[in-house]
């Protein structure tokens, strides 16, 4: 919700705080992809780069440290998959 996020600075705090976490104190392949197990390493970043995203369009992405990491991930998804679509109109 969008004005929970926006109206409660405990909340936007906490979005900004997990998504660092998310993408600092990760592991990654030596190409870059998030990964948090060998099954479903697409749909790990995926939802990873959605996470970030969410906090890029509630403008809690002060230099596009989400933006560029969902991008970062979005790269090695399939065009044909539904994901990559969604992402890139984002």
């Amino acid at each position: 919700d969008p004005e929970l996020v926006n109206g409660k600075a405990k909340y936007r705090t906490a979005v900004i705080r997990n998504t660092d976490q998310l993408i600092d104190h990760n592991t990654y392949t030596p190409g870059g992809l998030i990964y948090y197990q060998m099954w479903g390493t697409a749909r790990h970043a995926s939802n990873a780069a959605f996470l970030a995203l969410q906090a890029v369009k509630y403008g809690l992405d002060n230099n596009d440290k989400f933006l560029n990491f969902a991008q970062s991930q979005v790269q090695y998804l399939p065009p044909n998959c539904y994901v990559f679509r969604f992402l890139s109109n984002f």
